[in-house]
């Protein structure tokens, strides 16, 4: 027979378990800011000294940013946000749809990427003749303008974007904090650029070719050159054509260049074709996107850091 004593505690563990298991598994009530992408999540996260907010990332790490789609429910959380954060100048392809309906129904979008001093595309197809019929036949994806939105490749952007984002935080959000927190973030930002330079001087051939237009701004940043691109325009949704393709490959024939260097995110084969055609040519893959979620490259200063390594590797000293 149960002692009528351990039926009452046993009543009384019944009434009290569940409301724990509630509150543990309760609801996060900080404010919602939803970021696009890995580099801008991780920037809103460092300028959040008392971790006031609760961010999350759209993209999951590797996903082609061009492409990627929302589902209903990231569509449904963006849309009940309070603030989202997005790179911009075109880059969300495939998130246009659910960012301009989160716009419509009030929710602040802020285009991290227009603070960042952004470059026009170089157009790095001088060497297709036929580069303006590619460009009319993709036109309809174009990024915004004609500008180049893959700003996180230079570190110091990424800081400039972090004092404007600290000073758009603080206006939303009392008390956070962002703006003092943002200096000393770009201050680190700046010193991560004296670092990949000092790690980038032994190389003398600075010349870039590309699956993708992705690294305009690492070439303004540490004095490279991008001299071909595979795939046209500044979308991975475009498609090269055969006489692109011979073109690049004569040049990078002629001209001795050692590698291509394509996005992890993106497709290799042609690449990969391009440099067998070539012969001796090695491809070399790039985290281009951003924080992928696997060391070393998980964080804003470890892919930065592993990709310049990377080119080191590939283009040595010249």
């Amino acid at each position: 027979m149960t002692h009528p004593l351990r039926l009452a505690i046993l009543a009384v563990l019944l009434l009290v378990i569940p409301t724990a298991c509630a509150d543990a598994g309760g609801e996060d009530d900080r404010p919602l800011v939803i970021a696009s992408t890995s580099v801008w999540g991780e920037v809103i996260e460092a300028l959040d000294p008392s971790d006031a907010l609760r961010v999350e990332v759209l993209l999951p790490p590797g996903a082609d940013p061009h492409e990627y789609q929302a589902s209903a429910a990231q569509a449904a959380d963006l849309r009940r946000a309070d603030l989202v954060v997005v790179n911009g100048l075109g880059l969300e392809e495939g998130l246009l749809d659910a960012i301009e309906a989160a716009e419509d129904d009030g929710i602040l979008v802020i285009h991290a990427a227009e603070y960042a001093d952004p470059l026009p595309f170089d157009g790095h197809e001088e060497h297709d003749e036929h580069a303006e019929e590619a460009h009319e036949e993709h036109e309809e994806h174009d990024h915004e303008g004609g500008l180049d939105p893959h700003v996180w490749l230079d570190p110091v952007r990424i800081g400039t974007v972090a004092l404007a984002l600290g000073d758009l935080l603080d206006e939303q959000f009392d008390g956070l904090g962002a703006a003092d927190a943002a200096v000393e973030y770009a201050a680190a930002m700046d010193a991560l650029a004296e670092e990949m330079t000092e790690l980038l001087a032994p190389v003398e051939d600075r010349r870039l070719v590309s699956n993708h237009d992705a690294f305009g701004y690492f070439a303004d940043r540490f004095g490279f050159e991008v001299v071909g691109v595979v795939i046209p325009g500044g979308s991975t949704d475009a498609d090269p054509n055969s006489r692109d393709l011979a073109a690049l490959t004569a040049r990078i024939i002629e001209e001795s260049i050692p590698a291509i260097f394509v996005d992890e995110a993106v497709s290799s084969t042609v690449a990969e074709a391009l440099a067998a055609e070539a012969e001796g040519v090695v491809v070399v893959e790039m985290v281009t996107g951003g924080p992928n979620g696997e060391a070393p490259t998980d964080s804003i200063e470890g892919f930065l850091i592993e990709n310049a390594m990377r080119i080191v590797d590939a283009l040595g000293n010249g």
